[in-house]
């Protein structure tokens, strides 16, 4: 099979691609090296596809590492933030609460109750926040 050189991006005309054998790659290499030379200014350089292949797989598990230290942070804050949420949402309902408990209501009774209009809290904001992105 004859070398074969394709032009991968019309614009990149610094940038060849070309098909070789394994024992051609040498040769090859010293040949265009001095043609390119006398030809363009550039400096030369190839590379083989398993070298740019290797480079990103490097970056793509140095990105995954990054995701891997950083997640763990963003959930402690989405559970400091409904935390936050339901702080907020008992001290609004403080005498709501002491009202029920003074009138005999259980704490299991209490506790249900808050966790159903925490559900509903953040169903309608699930629901609000859907229909200013969906637009529905």
């Amino acid at each position: 099979m004859n070398p074969v050189i394709l032009h991968v991006y019309p614009f990149a005309y610094s940038t060849l691609t070309m098909k070789l054998k394994p024992a051609e790659v040498r040769l090859l290499s010293l040949t265009w090296r001095k043609t390119w030379k006398t030809l363009i200014r550039w400096p030369f350089e190839y590379r083989s596809w398993t070298k740019i292949l290797t480079g990103c797989i490097n970056r793509k598990k140095s990105w995954q590492l990054l995701f891997t230290l950083v997640h763990p942070f963003a959930i402690l804050v989405a559970c400091l933030g409904l935390f936050g949420l339901v702080v907020y949402s008992t001290s609004q309902r403080y005498k709501e609460i002491s009202i029920r408990k003074s009138t005999g209501s259980r704490a299991k009774r209490i506790l249900s109750f808050t966790v159903k209009i925490m559900f509903c809290d953040c169903c309608c904001i699930h629901h609000a926040i859907r229909s200013v992105i969906c637009g529905k």
